[in-house]
């Protein structure tokens, strides 16, 4: 996103614009929309003006706001490929599936112009369990910007989601070539590898465990790394206290919030009626008994997952 040239807004209004751009740089989601809302109000037919508002919404989870604003700028400008993208989130924001499905078909079919638009639509596909059509979006990005370790990583997980896991493992070793001390993607690589007293990265975590300059979601990914790596391994004491240190870290960085539990119940409760789930089915109509084995799970990282990405 670029300042508008000089000759189309005021001074003034060239500086809000570059002003609301460092506050979005910066995760000032309040900041950006006030500033923003001022841009557009001056100078309502600047269409960046409008998209770095709608930025704005998605950071501040003001999805309906942020839907309403988009749909009245595809009005005034059909044709700029953001505003498609942008609705895409938004309807994802809103529990709006198959809307958003097909929004993001539509929309890769008109051919994807920037890195950004492939991230935000394959990220779209992702979430929707849409992986296959991800899958070209990111290696797209990754032809574009082969020097990029993130766009490797993000290809790579989403091949191991297509079973594609010889290739998910040639793609994490290339993101960890340009960027050895990278807790996500060794996180991923040893989910995606059994270690072997020849073939681990154990020291490399050891270090980076050692250091102090990760975020606590680093610090998690780093422990569970290494956690799954002595598992490997059979060193069960150094796994638990690995695993250990990688949980204490999430829990910092996504302390658990019972409010934001007890919404999400009161949502599905008024989005869908009982007739609306039998309608998904009749189930198996085999009268044997059935047997669930495993650790029981919620569902919530799953959902937790989404809201991060769409928001990111």
């Amino acid at each position: 996103m670029s300042t508008p040239p000089e000759n189309l807004i005021s001074h003034r209004t060239r500086r809000n614009f570059k002003r609301a751009q460092e506050a979005l740089e910066a995760g000032k989601f309040d900041q950006t929309r006030e500033l923003a809302e001022r841009c557009v109000s001056e100078a309502p037919d600047i269409e960046d003006g409008w998209f770095m508002l709608s930025e704005a919404y998605v950071g501040l989870g003001m999805n309906q706001e942020g839907l309403e604003l988009v749909n009245r700028g595809l009005k005034k400008w059909p044709d700029k490929f953001h505003f498609h993208v942008q609705n895409c989130k938004f309807l994802i924001c809103l529990d709006r599936f198959p809307e958003a499905l097909d929004c993001a078909q539509e929309t890769v079919a008109k051919g994807v112009p920037d890195i950004w638009s492939m991230l935000a639509l394959a990220r779209v596909f992702t979430i929707l369990d849409e992986v296959q059509q991800a899958l070209p979006l990111y290696l797209q990005a990754c032809e574009m910007q082969p020097d990029n370790p993130g766009y490797w990583l993000n290809l790579a997980t989403t091949e191991r989601s297509c079973g594609q896991l010889d290739s998910a493992r040639e793609h994490l070793e290339k993101a960890l070539t340009l960027q050895p001390e990278f807790p996500r993607a060794l996180l991923a690589l040893s989910s995606l590898r059994k270690a072997t007293e020849n073939d681990n990265s154990i020291t490399l975590l050891k270090s980076l465990q050692a250091g102090d300059q990760w975020p606590p979601i680093e610090r998690a990914n780093i422990g569970y790394a290494l956690g799954k790596e002595f598992e490997d391994l059979e060193q069960w004491q150094n796994a638990f206290e690995a695993l250990s240190q990688g949980g204490a870290a999430g829990r910092r960085e996504m302390p658990y919030k019972r409010q934001s539990s007890v919404d999400l119940v009161e949502s599905l409760i008024t989005h869908y009626a009982d007739a609306q789930v039998i309608a998904g089915g009749v189930g198996f109509e085999s009268e044997e008994p059935i047997f669930i084995v495993g650790m029981p799970r919620t569902g919530t990282t799953s959902y937790h997952l989404r809201i991060r990405i769409v928001c990111d």
